[in-house]
């Protein structure tokens, strides 16, 4: 399967082929990121790091910052 990931801030993209049915983590995962460092975003909505990738769709990495 085949994504296209958008990543935020830096507005660089990224086309991802994935193996079978993928779910979020699983991209996050093989893009070597740290889950608990982003949120996934399909279509402006955040979605569950466990929901199944659709096959040529484009979602968006938000980096999380925070700090005290």
């Amino acid at each position: 399967m085949k994504v296209t990931v958008r990543f935020y801030p830096s507005e660089e993209k990224k086309e991802v082929e994935l193996e079978g049915e993928a779910t979020g983590m699983f991209l996050i995962e093989s893009l070597n990121l740290n889950p608990d460092s982003y949120i996934l975003v399909r279509s402006g909505r955040p979605i569950p790091i466990d929901e199944e990738l659709t096959e040529g769709e484009t979602l968006t990495l938000i980096s999380v910052v925070s700090g005290g």
